[in-house]
């Protein structure tokens, strides 16, 4: 029970629709690409939080390309909390770019790592990401949250949700 909160307020998973470009863009909602489930297996480690996260997506039209944005809500004074980040099409490694997002809103997130991934037609894709999560500055306060609003982007709703949280 107290990893499962822990993790709540140290881990950030889901990959989200982007629309625009670079840090000009934001959070969109996407009406063809389906996010049918999510697997998310975290290890908490004294000084970082290793994350490997599942995503299968589902195309339900024409082929297209999207760009996918995964948040990464560091501290304001300590910069981005992911210190590497790698995702993944189909086991295949493909290039992920950091920016700082523009957004000025309160709480939005800060930094995004876009990538970009195209789909057939009706074509079904699994995208994994891989990253560890720096948490040795407990005094900037939280480190972000879960973020189910950013998975919310896609077609419809998440059919179903894993997470495994391991404490060594």
């Amino acid at each position: 029970m107290i990893a499962a909160v822990v993790a709540a307020h140290l881990v950030l998973v889901d990959d989200a629709n982007w629309s625009g470009g670079g840090s000009a863009g934001g959070f969109a909602k996407n009406l063809q690409i389906q996010m049918v489930s999510e697997s998310v297996h975290i290890t908490l480690c004294a000084e970082q939080v290793l994350v490997h996260a599942t995503f299968n997506f589902k195309n339900t039209g024409a082929q297209t390309t999207v760009t996918m944005a995964f948040p990464d809500e560091g501290a304001a004074l300590f910069g981005p909390a992911i210190q590497t980040f790698h995702s993944f099409v189909d086991g295949v490694e493909v290039p992920t770019k950091r920016v700082r997002s523009s957004s000025q809103e309160p709480g939005s997130v800060r930094y995004v790592w876009l990538k970009t991934v195209s789909f057939a037609k009706l074509q079904k894709r699994v995208v994994t990401v891989d990253y560890v999560l720096r948490t040795g500055d407990t005094s900037a306060g939280d480190f972000g949250s879960y973020q189910f609003s950013t998975g919310a982007t896609w077609k419809g709703k998440i059919e179903a949700i894993h997470c495994v949280i391991e404490w060594p």
